[in-house]
């Protein structure tokens, strides 16, 4: 985090944009607290507030639109065997393929 604050106080907005990219690509980056920080820093003048919210606005953006694609360009076996190897397991990753369709609400 404390390199990210350095880059944060020397390039601003273009920092604030990468590093909303790579957290919603799954990056272990502590975005919410860069975006507190941002807030810091558009309080004490450093940074505009229209223009962070632009950029970190803009960067959620650009990342769910590389996500999508990577997820239409790639498909379903490449998440399966992926989560399979490293996250859930086989029976963990066929769950998210069906999504609400097969659950039952009881109220």
């Amino acid at each position: 985090m404390q390199y990210l604050t350095s880059f944060m106080n020397d390039y601003g907005y273009l920092v604030l944009f990468l590093s909303i990219i790579f957290g919603i690509m799954a990056l272990p980056i502590p975005i919410e607290a860069l975006m507190g920080y941002a807030g810091f820093l558009a309080y004490k003048g450093q940074l505009n507030w229209f223009g962070s919210v632009l950029s970190a606005s803009l960067g959620c953006l650009v990342g769910l639109m590389i996500a999508y694609w990577i997820g239409s360009k790639l498909g379903m076996p490449f998440f399966e065997n992926t989560a399979q190897k490293f996250i859930l397991g086989r029976k963990g990753s066929n769950q998210p393929r069906y999504g609400l369709k097969n659950t039952v609400i009881n109220c």
